[in-house]
């Protein structure tokens, strides 16, 4: 039997994304360093918004207005090894995956996230995986994890 082979067109994305959580540091070129790899599986971001709505004496729709609200995600990342430690809170790491400046393409679109929340689970005959949920870096010129 012959083996399955992967492909893709290069028009959808495919797989689980790589991240390297470290140290962030601040700055006109923020950066992450002391990074260690992690395989990030069910990786999601929220990109929300919330809508004011007005309406006259009757009810009526009569305007609206949408903004931005906080960028937020969740994945579980595996521990490659026992020796591997979960990720800690308030460590960081960066993404290029989302066009943020709306010029067609990503490649000067970083964007940087802190990990507020952490959860092991372990499961019988399974992976470890260590279940986690971030936050976007609002300020990344003066940004301190404590």
């Amino acid at each position: 039997m012959a083996a399955l082979t992967k492909f893709t067109d290069g028009l959808h994305n495919f797989g689980s994304v790589v991240l390297s959580i470290g140290t962030f540091t601040a700055g006109g070129s923020p950066s992450i360093s002391s990074g260690v790899s992690y395989v990030a599986d069910n990786f999601t971001i929220n990109r929300p918004s919330k809508t004011v709505e007005q309406s006259n004496q009757i009810d009526t729709p009569s305007g609206q207005l949408s903004y931005d609200t906080f960028i937020t995600g969740s994945a579980q990342v595996q521990l490659a090894a026992a020796a591997t430690l979960a990720p800690l809170k308030y460590k960081a790491f960066e993404l290029q995956i989302y066009d943020t400046d709306n010029d067609g393409d990503i490649t000067s679109d970083k964007e940087w996230f802190y990990i507020d929340s952490v959860e092991t689970p372990f499961t019988k005959d399974q992976e470890v995986k260590v279940n986690i949920t971030f936050r976007k870096i609002i300020n990344t010129a003066s940004a301190v994890a404590s």
